[in-house]
């Protein structure tokens, strides 16, 4: 699905990996936006919420707290603002605005209990995407030029409620990967990229009734290896024309959620995410007549997440939420790229349900993403370098539509 081979790749690769569109604004190049009732409390409780069918994206065990069919689809409208400023060697300027296209990313949930024990669920939603787009005339190509991958998540899921207080879930995972990237200097390619690939992964979860008025959920995802396979172009290195693959390490991801209702009308909730960036180390190609060419070292960390959130019953129709969030980058400065220019960021969000009918409800929800500004020093496979600072920020709006059958 790739077309890569050199240095430049590495800043089109992990520079993006979206479903169905392309711009994520979770830390490292992950996607949390799967519906506007977890967005309106910044995700906080996720995994011990069970208010409509997007619990498969958080924790499957939940579903055996729907007791009815449950179909809930959402449209998430990411719009960042990410830019960079610096110069490089000879002291060229180096800067732009809207690095990041705006987005809007679907996602589709539906659970069917079976009877009181058993549940299945299958869904369609991203955990990982972005995109970056430099403008023709961006004095910094060598570095980042054009990077896009969309993907889509298809998980199928099975609860059981193994007494009243605890239940199990589980699901599989098939993950399917489009991309596109390319880097260039003076109008002409270093690299350009274009492939596909699929790979397989599972998740399961827990839940537990600890009391009346409290939910404790644990949930798990392990990693992809995503062989990306296709043609790697290039007008400056002649071997680097020709069919080329490309393994993609996507991290596991682990949740630990709390729920407490304190009251008829007050509920507060909790959350920490784990990601294993950890995993992601480097960046290495195999291409034809070539071999294996090394593209980059990335060296990521683990990184966490912390959000705490509350939920309000403003009257027997209308639900208001609110969160707060920070998202750790996995990025240490050293390895910071213009493509992925990723740094710390503080998540504000509020969000309401209004109840439609006995069958259907709508979530809408608002966050402002609020990114550090950070520096960025890197060195192009040309023997320039880059030296400056980027800030990213971003407004993200949702909808969603839950209906029982």
């Amino acid at each position: 699905m790739t077309k890569f081979v050199k240095s430049p790749l590495s800043i089109a690769l992990v520079s993006a990996l979206l479903a169905n569109t392309n711009t994520v604004f979770a830390a490292g190049f992950q996607i949390g936006e799967h519906s506007a009732a977890s967005i309106g409390r910044a995700n906080a409780g996720d995994g011990a919420i069970a208010g409509d069918a997007s619990v498969i994206a958080s924790n499957p065990a939940l579903m055996t707290q729907l007791k009815q069919p449950t179909l809930s689809a959402a449209l998430n409208y990411v719009e960042p603002d990410v830019a960079v400023d610096g110069t490089k060697t000879g002291g060229t300027e180096v800067a732009q605005d809207e690095i990041v296209p705006s987005v809007t990313i679907p996602s589709i949930f539906y659970v069917h209990p079976l009877n009181e024990k058993i549940s299945l669920g299958i869904a369609a939603f991203t955990n990982f995407g972005l995109e970056s787009q430099y403008d023709d005339d961006f004095t910094g190509s060598e570095f980042a030029d054009t990077a896009s991958i969309t993907t889509i998540n298809i998980n199928p899921s099975i609860a059981y409620q193994l007494n009243d207080q605890v239940s199990l879930g589980f699901g599989l995972n098939y993950l399917i990967a489009e991309a596109e990237f390319s880097s260039s200097v003076a109008g002409n390619d270093l690299l350009a990229l274009e492939g596909d690939g699929t790979d397989y992964g599972w998740n399961a979860g827990i839940s537990w009734q600890a009391s009346s008025d409290t939910m404790i959920g644990l949930s798990y995802r392990s990693g992809f290896e995503i062989k990306l396979t296709g043609d790697a172009t290039s007008d400056v290195i002649a071997a680097y024309n020709g069919d080329g693959e490309l393994v993609l390490d996507l991290p596991e991801m682990a949740n630990l959620s709390i729920s407490h209702q304190l009251n008829d009308l007050l509920q507060l909730s909790a959350s920490i995410d784990y990601t294993n960036w950890s995993t992601f180390e480097k960046l290495e190609g195999e291409i034809e007549g070539a071999g294996t060419v090394h593209i980059k070292d990335e060296n990521w960390t683990e990184a966490y997440r912390y959000s705490v959130g509350a939920t309000y019953q403003l009257n027997p129709a209308v639900k208001i939420r609110t969160g707060l969030a920070y998202d750790e980058s996995p990025v240490e400065a050293e390895y910071r790229t213009l493509s992925i220019p990723d740094s710390n960021r503080v998540w504000y969000s509020a969000g309401a349900n209004f109840v439609i009918n006995d069958q259907t409800d709508m979530d809408m929800a608002y966050a402002y993403v609020d990114g550090e500004e950070v520096d960025v020093t890197e060195s192009s496979s040309i023997n320039t370098t880059f030296t400056g600072t980027s800030e990213g920020n971003a407004n993200i709006v949702s909808i969603q539509l839950n209906t029982r059958f």
